[in-house]
Formats: structure tokens, sequence, C-alpha cells
């Protein structure tokens, strides 16, 4: 059996340490500096309020960034219907044609081409590709409702007798069409036709109901609102309007926010629902001068707020555009002429309005 030779040498290796006197020092401590301390991550800032709303200005269309910037979407853009998945834009034209406007080329093409005919009002039908809903002939009101399908020739009358004050209001299904034909509520169901609304049947005296119009679905597409007229007497100074909500499926209704009306030709524009139907906003054509602006109200009649903005002319305020609400249902734009400034915003969570930065000449689109 072989003996191993090492251990002499490392036995001779362990004196000669010990033999060196002082035993070896331990290593210095050092301070830490900056460069040794991991950098904290960067934080980001608050992203703007106003982050997702699209306008219009200086004939392009715009969205403003996370960081409250403008970012340019369309070197074009042409009225206020943009089609759901924003690539394209309807409008009527100086000629009453309706016109289609690609985002992408700025490329404009007519799609009714009628010189005899006078076309208004085109707003993109839900849930239908490449439909549009237009006014035909208008005679003091918004035109008899009509169909175009892009890629087809011709247009679709929808209902002949129709005459609605304001914009038809296209269900969130794209099924059923509301509007108003000689003040009544009426309903026209793609696959059933035309139904008058009985207001009996939602617990109303009709008789008390003088006019009904400016209709708007809740985006479940179970309750519409309607602006109404009501009359509790016989003089004509009684007359209150009011919103009316109607829902469609209780078979119930709400009568919410009367106000003495100022006298003027037309008819209050439709209020927009908030996206998770809590809310709605409209412009009120109110008699006092002090409430002129924008009133927002609970859907079920629990809560209202009326929005005042700078009114140096100390005049009556209308809506130049629908307000737009945030997707969340948290944050409103609005524009009221002749307010200074004309763009305002605000937050449910304070109620106050704030100047919205905006080009004198810009169109409220959309919020995403």
């Amino acid at each position: 059996m072989k003996t191993p030779r090492l251990l002499p040498f490392v036995l001779l290796f362990l004196l000669t340490a010990c033999a060196g006197g002082e035993a070896a020092a331990p290593p210095e401590p050092h301070a830490i500096t900056p460069q040794d301390t991991p950098a904290p991550a960067p934080t980001q800032p608050p992203a703007s309020p106003l982050a997702g709303l699209v306008y219009s200005a200086g004939s392009a269309l715009w969205q403003i960034n996370a960081d409250g910037s403008p970012a340019s979407l369309a070197a074009c853009a042409q009225g206020a219907a943009l089609s759901p998945d924003g690539t394209q834009m309807v409008y009527a034209g100086d000629d009453y044609d309706i016109y289609l406007l690609d985002l992408a080329t700025c490329t404009r093409t007519n799609i009714t081409n009628s010189p005899d005919t006078v076309e208004l009002n085109p707003q993109w039908w839900p849930n239908v590709t490449g439909a549009v809903l237009i006014g035909l002939n208008p005679e003091f009101d918004t035109g008899k409702p009509a169909l175009i399908q892009l890629g087809r020739e011709g247009v679709q009358l929808i209902d002949p007798d129709a005459s609605p004050a304001d914009l038809p209001a296209i269900s969130p299904d794209g099924q059923t069409l509301a509007y108003a034909h000689g003040g009544q509520p009426i309903l026209y169901s793609l696959s059933a036709g035309r139904q008058a609304l009985d207001l009996a049947a939602f617990g109303l005296d009709p008789a008390s109901i003088q006019r009904v119009d400016s209709p708007a679905w809740s985006p479940d597409g179970r309750s519409l609102a309607w602006v109404v007229a009501t009359q509790q007497g016989d003089d004509f100074t009684t007359w209150r309007i009011q919103l009316l909500i109607l829902n469609l499926e209780a078979r119930t209704s709400l009568l919410l926010h009367p106000y003495v009306p100022l006298g003027r030709g037309g008819w209050p524009p439709a209020p927009v629902w908030s996206p998770d139907g809590r809310w709605l906003a409209f412009n009120p054509w109110v008699e006092d001068i002090a409430q002129t602006g924008l009133v927002v109200l609970a859907a079920d009649g629990s809560e209202e707020h009326t929005i005042t903005v700078t009114n140096p002319q100390n005049t009556w305020l209308d809506q130049l555009t629908p307000p737009r609400w945030s997707p969340d249902s948290t944050r409103l734009a609005f524009a009221l002429s002749p307010a200074e400034p004309i763009f305002w915003w605000l937050s449910l969570a304070n109620w106050q309005p704030q100047p919205l930065p905006l080009p004198p000449d810009a169109v409220l689109i959309a919020w995403r």
C-alpha cells in the first residue's frame, strides 16, 4: 500500500505560517458610495385627466396623450361623426350630399350623389358595419330617417311619415330606431317595423305630456330618455320642460328636472348618457339665465348638479356639440357658447368645471 508523502509538506507550511508573526488583519470596511446604491426606479408622472379625448382642430384630428400633449391622429377631419373603428368620418357637404372621409388617405367620396335631394345629419349605425343613418329633405325638422349602406347604391327610406324635430337615436344593438313623429314617441324595429309608444303603459297621463322628442338610449338599451313638455293647466305658462326616462323592460317612468323653458324656436337637444348608465348630461333651454349651462343628473333621480361657467355676456349658453364622457364615466368634456372660454371639463369627484385648453375652432369628437 502506497503512503501519501504530502503530510510533511503540509506540516512544514503550517509551521512556517505560525512562525510568521502577526496574524493577517481583516479587510477594511468601506463606505457605500452613491454609485453603489441601486438607482430608484423612475417615477411616472400622473396621467392627464384628459387623456384619450379626441377632437378636431385646424382641419385635422387629434387625441390628448397621457402626458397631456396633443397627438395627431389624421391630417384631415370633417364634422363630428367618427366611425366606431376610428378610420373614417361621414359628414354633410355644402351641396347637401353625404361624404365619406378616409382618415388614412384623406380621400373624400360622395356616397349619395343626389343633386335633387337634401341629406343632412349623418350618424354611424351601431353594430351594422358600414351603415349610416341620415335625414332626408328636412322641413323645419331633422329630415326623414333613411339608411345608407356603404358599398351599395341608393338610400333606404325608413319611415316616410316621420318628422323628428331632433335627431333619431339608434339602440346600442342596432336593431331599433327611436324618434318622434308629431310630438309622440315612435320605435322602429328593423324586424317588426313602426310602433308607437303608449305612454299610459308606463303609468303616465298622456294628456299632460304635450310633446316628446330628442331621444337617447341608455348604454344597456333597456331605457330611453326623452325631452318632453308637460302642462299642468290651460295656460301656456304652466308648461315645463323635463327629462322623461322610460324603462322599456319594467314599464316604469321617471320625470326629472322640470324647468320653465326659454321661449325660442327649435327643441332642446337630447341628453347624453354616461357609459356606465348612471348619469345624464344635457344643456337645458332654461328661462332663468342664472341656470344656463349644463345639468348632470343621476338616472334614478337621486342627485343632480347644475354646472355654470364663466358667462361674461350674461346670456343663454348653447352646447356646440354633445357632451363627451370619459370611458370610465368619471369626467365630462363640453363646449358652451358664448361662454369664455368655450371648452370645459369637469370631474365628478368635485363637480368643479375647469377650462379645457383647446383651439377656438376645435370640435369635441369622442373620448376613448
